[in-house]
């Protein structure tokens, strides 16, 4: 801030205060000894102390002036300017013949302010007369440290009693802590009477601030007198003017440009202003120093046509006057825009009244530009999250009435053969088909929910993957093998090469990534008619120069031959429950999720996807991903992959006979599956509606009495994790060792993950699918 702009906010704040305030600048010598101290401003009460105008004494030495003051002064207005410690002190005027109390602030750059209270009249009615003093006097004996009130001390206090002591005598007027603070400067010679002094100043408890002061009579040596006065007035024309300095400090913080402006006289002057945009105004307002003009020529030059009338009539001296009388923490605030190169550049005012009496004001200038900015892209955040919940709302409903449609088909199915095959009762061979079509359209339903729950876990980030180490070729020879029954049952060209492939041994989640290609080779299979092809091709990518050293870019290709897919319908084709026009209601028709997983599972991998497809042409499958190579895995030769031998009978084959199986589930008819499945093939069933009957059959068994136990996971009194942990820990060697499978409808990799830390050795899920459950149990059992 400069010196001018300092001065200016000095007056403005200091020259109505009652109270004598002044700014002195420190003189120094050669050597930087202060000398001597220059008057830089003086308010009106300060000058009148000597009879004088401030012009009379400003730019004058205080010592040049008066020669005979003592050096106290110089000493306290050195700490203040030069060391920036506040000074007080009392002191003696010869040549205002006064009693003076003077305060020094510091106030940076060789400057302090200083304010002086005239104490003559207390000293002088001392040293005169102390009968006549009749307002605020007490005398204090140093020796007892009881004090005693005069009439006028009474009356002033609302005492009746007029000894005490002194400690008792401040905790009445200021309370304990008052009195604590009096109590341990005494103690420890923080204030001595007989020197004299203020001794405490504080808010009394009647809501008066009130000031004790201490001074002494005469030559006596044992007494001293006192004062009490009532400093309010004081105090609150100090709080007003530090008000008002804060206001003024804090504004120039965050506003670019301030003005103080006397609604009253029509009068505006800059304060302080900074940067181009307030550069033009501020010598506007140098210029006119009207503010009734300075507001007319600035609306014609700056201000947004829209809002001109609008600001006008709220920033005119009667509007100002009218608002401020209006709103009671004194300030208000208009917006709007101002032209800058002829752009709108968003601006906020705010009116700040220093003194509602005398019409000062503080205008305080500040851009709004970032905060409109703000205002305008939380709109637009709000509009698009509209647009974005509408949107998933339409997807919710197209969600649940495709799944309603793809549930409620399956379930048609199944409800209406059971009821052809009940009335059907007496044709072996129409109940036998009826059953077949009841299977696979349970089959088709147990897929629905199956995709339904991976798409679910998936989008949830619920999905783990795991990595194992296995060889890509191996995988191919899997692909090979699940597909080429169905390829020759179809007359079809099924090719599988993986020539490409250079380090064919890989560590990956193969579950995610066989899940992936089978989605993709079985969708060829479906949609390519008899006689077509189908090409699976897996290859490795060339490395570039400086890349991972660890991992290998592979691309995994399917090309068939099918019905191909429209350009409308490969826009939607990862999208839940779509499906092309042409392939609604086919026999074959999926549950319209298969896409909507692979592509899912893609991204979860770090992969990409892409698809070409022409109608009547066939498609192109292409996913890329990056895996890891297995340790040591080194670049292999070029191999083809020849086709294995398919292992004859499997899970219809086995054979249980002399073998016993305990079933343990809470479901009866889950019971009654099983039994019946495992006595069809020879086995000899036990069963155990919960967990702890399981438990407790198996305990009071002989050891070697069962062969195998297949245990429910979700049982009440004991799950089957805990039945199964149960069983491990009974001590017995049989128990340790006896096969146990977990059958559970949580198809969840969790529910693998607890069957196998509780011990169990296989999992199969339900709807049990007998062949499978035989074929898990025959491997168990038999080793095979």
């Amino acid at each position: 801030m400069t010196m001018d702009n300092a001065l200016n906010v000095y007056a403005a704040v200091f020259d109505p205060n009652p109270q004598p305030y002044g700014v002195g600048r420190m003189v120094l010598d050669g050597s930087g000894t202060p000398c001597d101290t220059v008057y830089e401003y003086l308010n009106p009460a300060m000058a009148s102390l000597t009879g004088q105008q401030p012009a009379d004494l400003l730019g004058k030495r205080i010592f040049e002036i008066w020669p005979e003051e003592d050096t106290t002064w110089l000493d306290a207005f050195y700490e203040a300017a030069c060391k920036g410690e506040m000074c007080e002190f009392d002191a003696v005027s010869l040549p205002l013949r006064r009693f003076l109390h003077v305060v020094v602030y510091p106030a940076g750059q060789l400057r302090c302010i200083f304010a002086i209270q005239d104490v003559t009249m207390w000293v002088s009615q001392a040293h005169t007369s102390l009968k006549a003093v009749k307002a605020g006097l007490f005398f204090y004996d140093e020796s007892t440290s009881l004090l005693l009130l005069t009439p006028s001390a009474l009356e002033l206090c609302g005492f009746d009693d007029s000894y005490m002591t002194l400690v008792e005598f401040v905790c009445r007027i200021f309370g304990p802590t008052g009195a604590a603070e009096v109590e341990a400067r005494l103690q420890g010679n923080g204030f001595e009477p007989g020197v004299g002094g203020v001794l405490y100043e504080g808010l009394a408890e009647d809501g008066r601030w009130l000031q004790l002061s201490i001074g002494k009579v005469g030559e006596s040596g044992r007494f001293s007198f006192g004062i009490l006065e009532d400093v309010s007035r004081r105090k609150a024309a100090e709080e007003h003017s530090l008000r008002h300095m804060r206001i003024v400090e804090s504004l120039s913080k965050e506003n670019f440009a301030l003005y103080l402006v006397d609604v009253n006289n029509d009068t505006i002057e800059p304060y302080r202003t900074r940067g181009e945009i307030a550069e033009p105004v501020r010598q506007l307002v140098e210029n006119l120093g009207c503010y009734t003009e300075v507001l007319g020529q600035y609306l014609d030059k700056f201000v947004d046509s829209e809002d001109k009338d609008e600001l006008w009539a709220k920033l005119s001296p009667a509007a100002i006057r009218a608002e401020l009388a209006s709103c009671s923490d004194g300030e208000f605030a208009v917006s709007y825009k101002r032209l800058v190169d002829g752009e709108p550049y968003y601006l906020e005012l705010r009116i700040i009244s220093l003194d509602k009496a005398e019409g000062h004001v503080v205008l305080a200038a500040r851009g709004t530009n970032n905060e409109v900015a703000e205002q305008l892209r939380q709109k637009l955040a709000l509009r698009s999250a509209l647009k974005t919940a509408e949107h998933a709302s339409q997807a919710k409903s197209t969600f649940l009435t495709n799944m309603s449609h793809d549930f409620r088909t399956p379930m048609n199915s199944i409800s209406g053969f059971a009821n052809m095959a009940l009335e059907s009762l007496d044709n072996g061979a129409k109940v036998r088909d009826c059953l077949e079509k009841i299977l696979l359209s349970s089959e088709h339903l147990l897929n629905l929910v199956n995709d339904i729950l991976d798409v679910s876990r998936i989008e949830s980030g619920k999905v783990e993957l795991t990595e194992e180490e296995f060889g890509l070729r191996d995988l191919a020879e899997e692909f090979r093998e699940m597909f080429e029954g169905e390829a020759a049952k179809k007359h079809m060209d099924y090719q599988v090469n993986v020539e490409g492939l250079n380090r064919s041994m890989v560590l990956a989640d193969k579950l995610r990534l066989t899940q992936i290609l089978g989605n993709i080779v079985g969708n060829a299979f479906k949609f390519t008619p008899a006689g077509g092809e189908i090409a699976l091709e897996m290859r490795e990518q060339p490395a570039p120069p400086q890349s991972s050293i660890d991992y290998g870019t592979y691309v995994f290709t399917v090309r068939d031959s099918g019905i191909g897919m429209s350009p409308e319908f490969l826009e939607v084709l990862f999208d839940p429950f779509e499906r092309a026009a042409s392939h609604r209601g086919r026999a074959n028709d999926g549950t319209g999720l298969g896409m909507t997983i692979t592509k899912n599972l893609v991204d979860l991998l770090g992969g990409s996807i892409k698809v070409e497809s022409q109608l009547g042409a066939g498609s192109l499958f292409m996913v890329t991903l990056p895996l890891r190579w297995a340790k040591g895995a080194e670049e292999e030769a070029p191999a083809p992959v020849r086709p294995r031998a398919a292992r004859a009978g499997g899970g219809q084959g086995w054979d249980f006979s002399g073998r016993r199986v305990l079933v343990v589930d809470d479901d009866m008819f889950s019971r009654e599956i099983i039994r019946d499945a495992l006595e069809r093939r020879g086995a000899v069933v036990e069963d155990a509606e919960d967990g702890a009957e399981g438990v407790e059959m198996v305990r009071a068994s002989a050891p070697g009495h069962y062969d195998a136990i297949i245990m429910d996971m979700r049982m009440p009194k004991m799950n089957g994790d805990e039945a199964a942990r149960a069983i491990r820990q009974l001590g017995r060697e049989d128990a340790a060792t006896v096969p146990i499978v977990a059958a559970t409808a949580d198809a969840f990799a969790e529910a693998y993950e607890r069957a196998r830390e509780a011990g169990m050795d296989a999992h199969i899920t339900k709807p049990l699918n007998v062949r499978t459950m035989a074929e898990v149990l025959g491997t168990l059992l038999c080793g095979a």
